[in-house]
């Protein structure tokens, strides 16, 4: 049962530009959200409603996921059609993660530039157990006078200057260094131990800023990055995505703080973007993905009961570049099994892109990579622009049944 089955006139502004349908590439009459229950979206919509009418106040979608979002071009791509929709602008960055400080491949919206060693942990690591949060990855040093800049955007379109900054890292333990920021319009500084941050708030609004590791005393010993929260008082939508290189769906139960993050964020919405690897192994454990994508929406909904769970299956995809992946069916079927039963919405990409060997036609048209199993910027370009339209559509066919409505 569809989620909206009116399609609404009048899109947003910005609809993107999609490929013509000779070229087969997508099956439109695939793309949208998919729910039992109808009424789950409705929540979301409202608050989508409120700003559209000028409220001033934030949504925050939060997106998670693997290699796909770490790179953060699919999200990315969401973000840049939300910044150029005058309904509801992008109000800030939001939560991310330093990725350059744990020596793997960064989002090229911000820049982070670092002294001292740090050291990666990513929950994708099947033999290592660190104090991941919602990143699903941390960076470590030892040193105690290390510095870390933080930089937004490359072009004023993609600078969202924040006036707070909350960074998480394991507060509570009593051997970790704590930080000084290094702005001079600091107006307060404080850690929140239950919490698991430590927060400055700015005077002034920043695009750019330093820290460096405090050492109070000689039991402390280490810093363990968790992730950063950049935050202002802007009206509009926070998208934030936070994604970990080979990470499964049971990668993220291996957080031990990821509900303590999500208590704190709030998101409104929480898009779940997992599954390629879980599928990719020769032998799938079917049952296995099904429990562990259940408790992961549950840990969700039990620390944020409000938001609004979304499930993008794994896109089609070959084993070893050379065979096609029927796992990928298994994957989809089990994600939408598992959506019917925890009441979350799900977008099948799967499906949208056009089901089993069509990651083929995709890297004929230069939309996917050698390996058959990354999209190409192009292909992430237009897997954002697909999951854009399907929300868009399904949220002014909402906005006209509910106007429907109060006319009676």
């Amino acid at each position: 049962m569809f989620c909206i089955s009116v399609i609404a006139a009048g899109f947003a502004q910005n609809m993107p530009d999609l490929p013509p349908k000779h070229l087969k590439l997508y099956k439109a009459d695939r793309n949208h959200l998919i729910c039992a229950d109808t009424t789950v979206l409705a929540p979301f919509w409202d608050k989508l409603d409120s700003l559209a009418e000028g409220a001033n106040k934030q949504v925050h979608i939060m997106h998670i996921g693997d290699s796909h979002i770490q790179a953060d071009l699919f999200s990315g791509r969401i973000r840049q059609l939300l910044l150029d929709e005058k309904l509801f602008p992008v109000a800030g960055r939001g939560v991310i993660f330093p990725y350059q400080l744990a020596k793997t491949n960064n989002p090229s919206g911000y820049q982070v530039t670092y002294t001292g060693n740090w050291e990666g942990c990513r929950n994708a690591a099947r033999d290592r157990e660190c104090q991941w949060g919602l990143a699903g990855i941390t960076a470590t040093t030892r040193d105690a006078d290390a510095i870390f800049t933080l930089k937004l955007g490359y072009s004023a379109s993609l600078k969202h200057p924040f006036k707070r900054v909350k960074i998480f890292y394991p507060t509570q333990e009593t051997a970790s260094f704590t930080l000084r920021c290094m702005a001079e319009n600091v107006l307060s500084d404080s850690v929140y131990k239950e919490a698991g941050y430590q927060e400055f708030i700015l005077k002034d609004s920043l695009a750019q800023i330093s820290f460096q590791l405090k050492q109070k005393d000689s039991t402390q010993r280490y810093f363990t990055m968790q992730g950063i929260s950049l935050e202002n008082d802007c009206r509009g939508i926070v998208y934030s995505s936070l994604g970990v290189n080979g990470a499964e769906v049971v990668s993220f139960l291996k957080s031990p703080d990821l509900d303590k993050n999500l208590k704190v964020v709030k998101p409104d919405m929480v898009i779940i973007s997992l599954g390629t690897n879980d599928a990719y192994m020769p032998r799938f454990d079917e049952p296995q993905f099904r429990l562990s994508l259940g408790r992961l929406i549950q840990r969700i909904k039990m620390a944020v009961p409000e938001a609004v769970v979304l499930l993008t299956t794994p896109g089609d995809s070959y084993y070893r570049r050379y065979r096609p992946n029927r796992n990928m069916i298994k994957a989809v079927k089990q994600t939408v099994h598992v959506a019917e039963e925890t009441g979350a919405v799900v977008w099948d990409f799967y499906a949208v892109m056009g089901g089993f060997r069509s990651v083929q036609r995709w890297y004929a048209h230069g939309l996917a990579q050698k390996d058959r199993l990354h999209l190409s910027a192009k292909g992430y370009q237009l897997q954002g622009d697909l999951l854009y339209t399907a929300m868009m559509r399904a949220w002014k066919a909402y906005r006209k049944q509910k106007q429907a409505n109060l006319s009676k």
